[in-house]
């Protein structure tokens, strides 16, 4: 999944980030039964958290590397990046589960959340 969801850096950010979400949905739709078996039975097993956590921290680097200059890191937008990864983790498995929602709305949904967390962290980073 890490590969399928690689950034264009041709692509402006909010397009990297809707490109890479696409892939990351259609990836996780086209493989439903072992994302939702990763995903699900990797409470108890350490060897599965594991390699949730890993691909969680590889995600967590490769958003925060490709973030405009503009946006500075903080430990805040480390937390809340994180945060997020955690968000898109638990929107996919609900969407495989129950797919009420067309996948653009909720990438379009998962994009927009990932908008008001740059916002929302900036605010808090600078209070």
């Amino acid at each position: 999944m890490h590969e399928a969801t690689a950034l264009d850096p041709a692509l402006e950010p909010l397009e990297q980030l809707e490109a890479s979400l696409d892939a990351h949905l259609t990836y996780a739709r086209s493989h439903a039964r072992g994302y939702v078996a990763l995903m699900r039975g990797g409470a108890g097993d350490e060897e599965l958290q594991a390699i949730i956590a890993t691909a969680q921290d590889l995600a967590v680097r490769r958003i925060a590397s490709s973030l405009p200059p503009v946006i500075e890191r903080t430990p805040e937008l480390d937390v809340a990046l994180r945060g997020w990864i955690g968000l898109v983790d638990a929107l996919t498995l609900s969407w495989l589960e129950d797919p009420v929602l067309p996948q653009s709305r909720v990438r379009d949904l998962l994009r927009e959340l990932f908008v008001a967390l740059l916002t929302t962290t900036a605010r808090v980073a600078a209070s």
